[in-house]
C-alpha cells in the first residue's frame, strides 16, 4: 500500500516500554503517532485532533478497559473512529463483546511487526476508501447543487425567452389597437387554407366586412371616440367566433374573417347573424348606431390568392355601392353577370 497521506495514529498502552514499542513499529512506517498512557491521555490526545485509527491494548484489566470503552464508543463524536485491538489469548466470546461494541479488527499476543502493520493497513485502507467516497459525495453534492441551480436559471432564462418570443410573436401579428391580428397574418392563414384544399380538398370561406360611413363618424365624434368604435366592433364580430376561425383587421375600418371548413352557405349565415348583432348595437357611451357591409366569397377551386381577395373585394364593394348594410357573396355575384 503506497501513502499519499500521513496517517495519525493514537496508541493506548499502560505499560510505558510497549507503548514505545508498537508507538515506534508505526512511525517506522510512516505514521504519525501519539501515545497515550491510559483513556484520560486518550481522550485528551483525540479532543482536537481527530485521528485515522486508534490502537488499544486490551491485555490487561479487560473488564475496566471494556467498561471504558463502552463509555467511549457511546460518545456520538467518537462513535466511528476505527479501532484495533491487542488482546491476549482470551474466550472467542469476550472479543466478540468487543466486535460488537465496534472494534474494526484484533491482534493477539504474540503478534509481529507485519502482522500489527498488515492488519491496520487494512484499516487504514478503509479509512482511506471512506474518506475518498466522502470528499467524491460532497463534490457531487456541491456539483448537484449547482446544476439544481444552474437548472433553475435556464428554466427562468428560458421562461424569460419564451414570454419575450410571445410579446414579439404578439408584436408581429397583432393589431394594437383592436387586438385582432393583423393584415400580415391574415394573408399567411389566407394561404395556408388555400394550401389545405389544394392538398385535402377543406373548403375554407373568406369574408371581407367594412364599417358604413366610418368617415362620418370620426367627423362628429372625433378620432378617440372612431377608435372605441373600432375595438368595440372588433369585439362583437368575435363572439361566435370558433378556434380554428381567423379574425384580423384588414384596414383601418375594413375586417377579414377567414372561416376554415365553412361552405358558402355556413360563411353567408355567419355574416348576416354578425350583420344583424352590429345594426342593433349601440356602440359606446355615445350610444353610436352603425351598420357593416359584408363580402363574401369561397375558395373551392385553384385561385391564386388574389384572385380570391379580388372576388372578396368585389363582393363588399358591390354591396357598398348597391345600399350597404347588407351581405353579399361573390360567388353568386358571378352569375348575375
Amino acid at each position: 500500500m503506497v501513502f499519499n497521506e500521513k496517517y495519525l495514529m493514537v496508541v493506548v498502552d499502560e505499560q510505558e516500554e510497549e507503548l514505545a514499542r508498537i508507538s515506534e513499529i508505526f512511525e517506522n512506517k510512516g505514521y504519525e503517532v501519539n501515545a497515550a498512557i491510559n483513556y484520560d491521555q486518550l481522550l485528551f490526545c483525540i479532543e482536537e485532533d481527530i485521528p485515522d485509527m486508534i490502537i488499544i491494548n486490551f491485555r490487561k484489566n479487560i473488564e475496566v478497559k471494556k467498561e471504558l470503552f463502552e463509555k467511549f464508543r457511546s460518545n456520538n463524536k467518537y462513535r466511528d473512529l476505527p479501532i484495533l485491538g491487542i488482546f491476549d489469548s482470551v474466550a472467542p466470546e469476550v472479543i466478540d463483546e468487543y466486535i460488537e461494541h465496534g472494534i474494526e479488527s484484533i491482534c493477539t499476543y504474540p503478534f509481529t511487526n507485519k502482522e500489527i502493520l498488515l492488519r491496520s493497513e487494512h484499516i487504514v485502507e478503509i479509512v482511506h476508501n471512506r474518506k475518498e467516497i466522502e470528499k467524491k459525495d460532497l463534490a457531487l453534492g456541491a456539483m448537484y447543487e449547482e446544476v439544481k441551480v444552474l437548472k433553475l436559471d435556464i428554466k427562468t432564462k428560458m421562461d424569460e425567452i419564451t414570454k419575450l418570443k410571445d410579446t414579439i410573436n404578439r408584436v408581429v401579428i397583432i393589431d394594437p389597437l383592436t387586438g385582432l391580428f393583423n393584415r400580415t397574418y391574415a394573408f399567411e392563414q389566407l394561404e395556408m387554407a388555400i394550401a389545405r384544399f389544394n392538398r385535402k380538398k377543406i373548403i375554407s370561406s373568406i369574408i371581407l366586412c367594412n364599417i358604413d360611413d366610418f368617415t362620418e363618424v370620426n367627423g362628429e365624434f372625433g378620432h378617440n371616440v372612431g377608435d372605441r368604435v373600432l375595438k368595440e366592433v372588433s369585439l362583437s364580430l368575435s363572439k361566435n367566433k370558433r378556434n380554428q376561425d381567423v379574425f384580423a383587421r384588414y384596414s383601418s375600418d375594413t375586417y377579414m374573417i377567414i372561416l376554415p371548413d365553412t361552405d358558402i352557405e355556413g360563411a353567408k349565415f355567419f355574416a348576416e347573424r354578425a350583420r344583424a348583432i352590429i345594426e342593433n348595437t349601440k356602440l359606446t357611451d355615445n350610444n353610436i348606431s352603425i351598420t357593416m357591409t359584408f363580402g363574401v366569397a369561397i375558395y373551392n377551386q385553384a385561385m391564386s390568392v388574389d384572385m380570391t381577395m379580388k372576388m372578396v373585394e368585389d363582393s363588399l364593394r358591390f354591396g357598398k355601392q348597391s345600399g350597404k348594410n347588407k351581405v353579399v357573396v361573390g360567388n353568386e355575384l358571378l352569375n348575375l353577370f
